[in-house]
This record gives C-alpha cells, sequence and structure tokens, in this order.
C-alpha cells in the first residue's frame, strides 16, 4: 500500500497540481518583461518630450505613471500568487504524509505535528532523513509556515530564521536582488507574504519544490520496496 501511495498516488496529485500551477495559472503573469519595456518607453518618451512645449506632455506623463502603477501592481499580484501556489504545494505534501502516518500507526490519535510522519516512518526501518530531497522539503515546510504565518527578525527563531539561513534571496525584494543590499533590509520581519510583500518567490521555486516532493515520493517507493524483497 505504501508503494501505491508514494509510487503512484501522490506524484499523481502532485503533477496534476503543478500542472495546473504552470502551464495554466502563471503564464497570465509572465509577460511582464514586455510591459516593462513598454513601461520604460513610456519614460523615454516623457522625458523627450519634457524640454518642449507640447501637448503631448501631460499624455505621456499620465502614460507613463499608469504604466508604473500596472506593473507594480502586477509584480505584487504575482507575488502574492506564487506564495499562496507554494502553500498549497506544502499543505498537499504535508497531507500526503499525514495519510502516510495514519496507514503505518492504524489511524493514531494523537494531534498530527510534522514529526510524527518521520517517526512512524522511521519506525520501520526506512530513514526519509536521509533522503536526498529531505532538505529542499524541510525548505519547504518553512516557506509554508512563513508564508501562512509571517515571521518575526532572525533572533526570533522558527521557520523564517531557518529560511534566512538558507535562502535569504527570499527575502529580497525583486529591486534588489542580485545586489549586497545593508543588513538591515535582509533582517526585517515577515509581516504580509501574502500581499506579495516580505516574501519573493518565483517560479523556478515553485518548480523546485515540486520536483523535490516528487523526488521524495520516488525514494521513498523504492526504499519499502527494497525492504519488502
Amino acid at each position: 500500500m505504501i508503494e501505491y501511495y508514494a509510487g503512484t498516488a501522490f506524484p499523481s496529485e502532485l503533477k496534476l497540481y503543478s500542472d495546473y500551477v504552470l502551464e495554466r495559472a502563471l503564464p497570465p503573469l509572465e509577460d511582464l518583461q514586455s510591459k516593462a519595456d513598454a513601461l520604460e518607453r513610456a519614460h523615454a518618451d516623457f522625458q523627450r518630450l519634457e524640454s518642449f512645449d507640447s501637448p503631448d506632455l501631460n499624455t505621456a506623463a499620465r502614460a507613463a505613471l499608469a504604466g508604473e502603477r500596472y506593473f507594480n501592481e502586477s509584480m505584487s499580484l504575482r507575488h502574492m500568487l506564487l506564495t499562496l501556489f507554494v502553500l498549497g504545494l506544502s499543505h498537499l505534501v504535508e497531507q500526503q504524509l499525514a495519510r502516510i502516518h495514519a496507514f503505518l500507526t492504524r489511524f493514531d490519535s494523537r494531534p498530527f505535528n510534522d514529526k510524527l510522519p518521520c517517526a512512524a516512518i522511521e519506525a520501520v526501518g526506512v530513514w526519509p532523513r536521509d533522503f536526498k530531497a529531505w532538505p529542499v522539503l524541510t525548505e519547504l515546510r518553512c516557506v509554508g509556515n512563513v508564508g501562512k504565518h509571517g515571521g518575526g527578525k532572525p533572533e526570533e527563531g522558527g521557520s523564517a530564521e531557518i529560511l534566512r539561513k538558507v535562502r535569504p534571496d527570499l527575502f529580497q525584494h525583486p529591486a534588489i536582488k542580485g545586489q549586497r543590499p545593508e543588513n538591515w533590509l535582509l533582517d526585517q520581519p515577515v509581516r504580509a507574504p501574502l500581499t506579495g510583500d516580505d516574501l519573493y518567490l518565483e517560479r523556478a521555486d515553485f518548480e523546485r519544490y515540486t520536483s523535490a516532493a516528487l523526488g521524495f515520493w520516488s525514494e521513498l517507493a523504492e526504499a519499502f520496496a527494497t525492504r519488502q524483497s
């Protein structure tokens, strides 16, 4: 039964979800570069007209401001939705682990937490923490916690602290990604990730987490098959 869940059922659920996100939900939000180019041209037109007494000056200025506002709002919406999609992936994996735990423990009545599935799997001689996919799944769990609950400053501990150590770039606004910002910019509490602020996920992150989840179930199915052979 574990081989069926890990080898067939759970990967099918993950692929159904990820295919929808990657092929249907995200593409309309990924054409922002062309909008950025249009915004840049509008600003260039504005600069050219600024020095002349032209009746088109106000029109160009309004177009530039409207384009900038649209671009900024679209970027916020994109990060908001990416956070929601990664949250959904995190909860899906958590619920899959909960089903494994329920099967192995014959529906343990204790309140569920994320440590129980590993304990149940380890009790039958399989060590999921040694799987190649485990570090990325741990990162996904932290992203899920921070995305849902926010997080304090590094000294306050918790998932936000773990995430800052392994993926500090997730806390960098796109405007400063690739640069070396002042430490205070990275140390700010995560207050509003579901508004598109404070936590900045990209499509590549969703793809990486999905790949790790699929890899984890593949490793688990193989481990159980080896154990029973």
